[in-house]
Protein backbone atom coordinates (compact mmCIF):
# COMPACT_ATOMS: atom_id res chain seq x y z
CA UNK A 1 0.00 0.00 0.00
CA UNK A 2 2.86 2.25 0.64
CA UNK A 3 4.22 0.96 -2.48
CA UNK A 4 0.75 2.25 -4.43
CA UNK A 5 0.75 5.54 -2.46
CA UNK A 6 4.54 6.71 -3.66
CA UNK A 7 3.62 6.23 -6.75
CA UNK A 8 0.79 8.07 -6.58
CA UNK A 9 2.63 11.11 -5.19
CA UNK A 10 6.15 10.61 -7.28
CA UNK A 11 3.76 10.87 -10.50
CA UNK A 12 1.82 14.06 -9.00
CA UNK A 13 5.21 15.57 -8.21
CA UNK A 14 6.33 14.93 -12.16
CA UNK A 15 2.94 16.07 -13.86
CA UNK A 16 2.36 19.73 -12.25
CA UNK A 17 5.58 20.91 -13.38
CA UNK A 18 4.50 19.43 -16.67
CA UNK A 19 0.51 21.13 -16.78
CA UNK A 20 2.65 24.49 -15.46
CA UNK A 21 4.54 23.98 -19.01
CA UNK A 22 1.65 23.77 -21.09
CA UNK A 23 0.21 26.51 -19.72
CA UNK A 24 -2.75 24.81 -17.88
CA UNK A 25 -1.78 25.04 -14.52
CA UNK A 26 -1.30 29.21 -14.78
CA UNK A 27 -3.61 30.10 -17.22
CA UNK A 28 -1.08 30.37 -20.28
CA UNK A 29 -0.04 33.37 -22.43
CA UNK A 30 -1.85 36.50 -23.38
CA UNK A 31 -3.52 36.87 -26.76
CA UNK A 32 -1.11 38.14 -29.37
CA UNK A 33 -2.73 41.50 -30.59
CA UNK A 34 -4.42 41.93 -33.54
CA UNK A 35 -2.83 43.38 -36.32
CA UNK A 36 -3.85 47.15 -37.61
CA UNK A 37 -4.64 47.94 -41.10
CA UNK A 38 -1.65 49.79 -42.75
CA UNK A 39 -2.32 53.18 -44.43
CA UNK A 40 -4.27 53.48 -47.71
CA UNK A 41 -2.97 54.39 -50.96
CA UNK A 42 -5.68 57.38 -52.97
CA UNK A 43 -6.64 56.30 -56.10
CA UNK A 44 -4.84 58.76 -57.56
CA UNK A 45 -1.71 58.28 -56.79
CA UNK A 46 1.19 57.42 -59.48
CA UNK A 47 4.05 54.94 -58.77
CA UNK A 48 7.96 55.88 -58.79
CA UNK A 49 8.90 55.11 -62.11
CA UNK A 50 12.13 54.91 -64.36
CA UNK A 51 12.52 57.06 -67.16
CA UNK A 52 15.17 56.33 -69.97
CA UNK A 53 17.23 59.10 -70.99
CA UNK A 54 19.23 58.98 -74.12
CA UNK A 55 23.57 58.49 -73.27
CA UNK A 56 22.82 58.07 -69.69
CA UNK A 57 21.18 55.87 -67.00
CA UNK A 58 17.63 56.28 -66.52
CA UNK A 59 16.46 58.41 -64.15
CA UNK A 60 14.26 57.58 -60.77
CA UNK A 61 11.23 59.63 -60.82
CA UNK A 62 9.45 59.46 -57.30
CA UNK A 63 5.74 58.66 -56.61
CA UNK A 64 2.98 60.98 -55.77
CA UNK A 65 -0.28 62.91 -56.62
CA UNK A 66 -1.09 62.10 -60.24
CA UNK A 67 -2.51 65.56 -61.20
CA UNK A 68 -0.07 66.77 -63.95
CA UNK A 69 1.49 69.93 -62.80
CA UNK A 70 2.62 67.55 -59.54
CA UNK A 71 4.03 65.07 -62.09
CA UNK A 72 6.00 68.00 -63.57
CA UNK A 73 7.18 68.91 -60.43
CA UNK A 74 8.58 65.99 -59.63
CA UNK A 75 10.32 65.08 -62.75
CA UNK A 76 12.10 68.52 -63.10
CA UNK A 77 12.93 68.06 -59.05
CA UNK A 78 14.42 64.06 -60.48
CA UNK A 79 16.16 65.71 -63.35
CA UNK A 80 17.87 68.57 -61.26
CA UNK A 81 18.85 65.60 -59.09
CA UNK A 82 20.37 63.55 -61.73
CA UNK A 83 22.42 66.71 -62.72
CA UNK A 84 20.67 67.17 -66.17
CA UNK A 85 21.31 70.84 -67.11
CA UNK A 86 18.52 73.22 -67.86
CA UNK A 87 17.92 72.39 -71.45
CA UNK A 88 18.45 68.79 -70.82
CA UNK A 89 16.14 69.24 -67.75
CA UNK A 90 13.33 70.51 -69.79
CA UNK A 91 13.69 67.92 -72.68
CA UNK A 92 13.75 65.20 -69.78
CA UNK A 93 10.48 66.99 -67.87
CA UNK A 94 8.70 66.65 -71.37
CA UNK A 95 9.04 62.96 -71.95
CA UNK A 96 8.64 62.13 -68.08
CA UNK A 97 5.33 63.80 -67.97
CA UNK A 98 3.86 62.95 -70.72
Amino acid sequence: MRYVVAIALLLASCALPALAQSGQLLGGAPAPPTVMPGPTVPPDYASPSLVPVPNRAPIAVPGGPASFDNKVQRCLEAGAAAGLGPNENSEFSRRCAD
